[in-house]
């Protein structure tokens, strides 16, 4: 008989862990699917941080990715959900040579100016999109 009561309770707490996880949700604003290219001289950039930084709702987190081998990204608004929030967006895309990570500050292998923002924008639709960027030094 105890173990009846035992089976069933575990069976129970499996039951209530699954509707809790099945149930939850990333909460947030709603968001585009943003994927692309980075190249600078029209070469791949690879191991580059890619950042759109909200302009419409600055209270909003940015998304982020880092590009592949092949310069290819894929945004991330959070560490479970893909894509950025829609609307307008102050893009940076920086590589930083690695070296000495005691140092301060790591030197940059992209043009500074595409490290701040100001220089690249891009505005994040519903649905999917492709938002490709050619740097240049």
């Amino acid at each position: 008989m105890k173990s009846t009561s035992r089976i069933t309770a575990v069976f129970l707490g499996m039951i209530l862990v699954s509707l809790a996880t099945g149930c939850s949700k990333d909460d947030g604003p709603e968001v585009g699917y943003v994927t692309g290219v980075v190249t600078l001289n029209g070469q791949p950039l690879d191991a580059a941080t890619v950042e759109f930084v909200p302009v419409d709702n600055p209270t909003q987190r940015p998304s982020t990715s880092q590009t592949d081998q092949s310069g290819r990204y894929e945004l991330y608004y959070s560490a479970s959900r893909k894509g950025a929030s829609l609307g307008q967006h102050q893009v940076t895309i920086k590589k930083i040579q690695s070296g000495n990570p005691e140092a301060k500050e790591q030197p940059l292998l992209t043009p500074a100016k595409y490290a701040k923002p100001g220089e690249l924008k891009a505005k994040v639709e519903k649905g999917s999109q492709t938002i490709d960027f050619d740097l240049k030094s």
